[in-house]
């Protein structure tokens, strides 16, 4: 486990390099994700154990919990998918209509709900 200074260590490491992140274009914050995804999967029986240590949780609710992680990963790995937007050609011309845009923000929709 971590000590209070190795957290406010990681802490701060992460609030210095939110400025670059925040300007890392979609597909290569993908890359990365796709990398943390990948290290998930390779350690995620150790995830479930230290959570069963740590939290006392059964050890099969460890592996669904870190299961559940590993979706959330994977939805944001897919997000500059997302983004490239798409059009169909069975709607009528722009000029019968109006115009219509949606957009997807990558910083909202990569984040989990830490509501519950």
């Amino acid at each position: 486990m971590a000590s209070t200074a190795e957290v406010a260590q990681a802490v701060a490491s992460a609030q210095a390099a939110f400025p670059a992140w925040a300007d890392t274009p979609p597909i290569r914050r993908a890359r990365v994700m796709f990398k943390f995804l990948e290290l998930l999967n390779k350690y995620k029986d150790d995830l479930a154990r230290t959570i069963t240590a740590e939290h006392g949780k059964v050890f099969t609710d460890a592996q669904g919990e870190v299961t559940r992680g590993i979706d959330i990963v994977e939805f944001a790995c897919g997000i500059p998918q997302l983004l490239k937007g798409d059009y169909t050609d069975q709607c009528p011309p722009a000029s019968t209509t109006g115009r219509c845009a949606s957009r997807w923000a990558w910083s909202r929709a990569s984040r989990p709900s830490t509501s519950r």
